[in-house]
């Protein structure tokens, strides 16, 4: 099974307006400032731009605030383009459905019913025990206008490897931060970048000892009197692989310590994937450096090295960045932790290709099209997880035929927490269904009282819950 490689020259056909090609994550105009660019066939003047929202300048309460930066923002709900680069904050990077005048969720009343309602006829034995969200993004019109439902969605939960998506969207903010910083002072040499990043941070107030291990994630091109250009480095292409496609925690946690705990949690606070009142995405640990059986081989032909010798010896050194659970008022909070709204968050942007900008959010996608889910199989899953099994224990219904363009799933024994989140996009006659659905569960167990795990696990999301789901999208999308 071959994963995606983000350096191909290909494009999403979901919706081609939105989509560039890939090696362009990687030329030296990434910033957006030197380039102009051309959006559904139409060039976009930037003389003319639409106003962006006015991000409030309040510090990151835990951590350093770092000065990042989005390429190219999008307004809610109409889409529009405004060239950048612009300072990243949670105003800019709103999915569609916060309320702006009230910083609160917006939920659709009608979808929002109609999610209830299934809750209450068919999983109410369960309702306590589970935590949903659920964006429509079908049609263009629905992409940044997105209508939302959940439930708990807001709850703190130990997220298990769901929260591996923080430091992946965190590696492509820091790409983005440094290739601005290269665009915007002219930086040709790699020397040069690297101590003028270094001074910045520890003028933000990140010492050098904290700050990002950039030598060991990109590689740089130097072509003067041109910017220089950071590209992916090798070690950065292995981790990746092996945490999203073998879901490696060695690679995970190494990824985590390169980027680092501070910068993290920066990007995190400042692109509103955690909020101070509604928690969200943060990790205060990393997931081990223990040499695991699955992560014993190469990881498919982009990878160069077997998983576990991917930086073989490496020591953490980055310390992680702990939340004052009492000062913000959270019930619970986890070392890996995450919330229904916070994924379904994240998988917004990413299917509206805001995350780190265009480009980076279609790499992305690259890596989480091939990471674990329980809502879809592919060939191997299916042939161990077959929906004739399914039926045996009382689950009719087939798995639906979709197409996946990101998920992450999360496991762990005890206490059992069986979580999974993914963006999907369905042909049902001639309608493209488009909708992010996140469903977390913590010691939850199907109506004949098995424990949501293995068979039984992935039989509830696949050929259960899912089927539900894709019936009230296709009702409310005639």
């Amino acid at each position: 099974m071959r994963m995606a490689n983000y350096l191909d020259n290909t494009t999403s056909d979901r919706y081609p307006e939105l989509s560039v090609p890939l090696r362009q994550l990687f030329r030296p105009e990434f910033a957006g400032e030197l380039e102009t660019l051309e959006l559904g066939g139409v060039r976009q003047n930037p003389a003319q731009r639409p106003k962006l929202p006015s991000c409030v300048s309040s510090p990151c309460e835990v951590g350093p605030c770092l000065t990042h930066f989005v390429k190219e923002a999008r307004l809610v709900p109409g889409g529009q383009l405004v060239l950048g680069p612009h300072k990243l904050c949670p105003e800019i990077m709103n999915p569609g459905f916060i309320d702006a005048s009230t910083d609160s969720v917006n939920k659709n009343t009608s979808l929002q019913a109609a999610l209830e309602n299934l809750l209450d006829t068919k999983y109410r034995r369960i309702k306590s025990k589970i935590a949903v969200a659920l964006v429509d993004l079908t049609g263009p019109a629905k992409n940044f206008a997105p209508e939302f439902a959940g439930w708990h969605e807001t709850e703190q939960l130990f997220g298990a490897s769901v929260p591996k998506i923080a430091p992946l969207y965190a590696v492509f903010q820091l790409h983005q931060d440094l290739q601005t910083l290269a665009n915007r002072a002219r930086i040709s040499a790699k020397s040069d970048l690297l101590e003028e990043a270094a001074k910045r941070w520890e003028r933000e107030g990140l010492k050098r000892t904290l700050q990002p291990k950039i030598a060991k994630l990109f590689t740089f091109l130097e072509s003067f009197p041109k910017p220089i250009e950071l590209r992916v480095g090798p070690n950065l292409t292995d981790l990746l692989c092996c945490a999203f496609h073998f879901s490696c925690n060695r690679s995970a946690t190494i990824l985590l310590d390169l980027v680092g705990f501070p910068y993290l949690s920066s990007a995190l606070w400042q692109s509103g994937l955690f909020h101070k009142k509604r928690g969200g995405l943060w990790l205060q640990s990393g997931y081990g450096l223990k040499l695991e059986s699955d992560c014993a081989s190469k990881c498919d032909s982009i990878g160069t090295t077997r998983c576990n010798h991917v930086l073989a010896g490496y020591k953490p050194t980055s310390p992680p960045i702990f939340l004052p659970i009492k000062r913000f008022g959270f019930r619970q909070f986890s070392s890996q932790n995450v919330s229904a709204l916070s994924a379904a968050t994240y998988l917004t942007l990413l299917a509206q290709q805001r995350l780190a900008g265009n480009n980076a959010s279609v790499a992305m996608q690259s890596f989480l099209a091939k990471a674990c889910t329980f809502f879809a199989a592919d060939a191997d899953e299916a042939e161990k997880y077959p929906d004739s099994a399914c039926k045996k224990l009382g689950y009719t219904s087939e798995a639906l035929k979709l197409e996946r363009s990101a998920q992450k799933c999360g496991f762990n024994p005890k206490p059992q927490a069986t979580h999974d989140c993914i963006v999907l996009t369905r042909q049902v006659g001639g309608k493209k269904l488009r909708y992010v659905v996140v469903l977390f569960t913590s010691n939850a167990t199907d109506d004949q009282g098995r424990p949501l795990a293995h068979l039984a696990g992935v039989c509830f999301f696949r050929n259960k819950f899912l089927i539900d789901i894709d019936k009230i999208i296709q009702d409310r999308n005639p």
